[in-house]
């Protein structure tokens, strides 16, 4: 086996996979959702009250959090046009 047929830790297949992995493991807190969202606290308590918004997970006795692809997910299905959206821009 020749040193350019060796997988690495750091090959591109390998270290892709890793990211998206652990993207998919990212908890969002408080604070980011509020950044992410540019929003702030009350009104990401009303959010969570609403029925199509994400519900947080529990991370300790004290600490919530937002997986990072629940809320992108949210958020695209936000920027989706509705018929109402539609009608504005005719």
């Amino acid at each position: 086996m020749t040193s350019s047929s060796k997988i690495s830790p750091s090959s591109p297949d390998i270290a892709s996979d890793d990211s998206l992995v652990t993207d998919a493991l990212q908890f969002l807190r408080i604070r980011d959702v509020c950044r992410l969202l540019r929003i702030s606290k009350p009104t990401l308590w009303r959010l969570r009250r609403s029925s199509d918004f994400p519900p947080p997970t529990q991370l300790s006795d004290r600490a919530i959090g937002w997986s990072r692809d629940d809320i992108q997910t949210w958020i695209e299905a936000r920027r989706r046009p509705t018929a109402r959206a539609a009608r504005w821009r005719t």
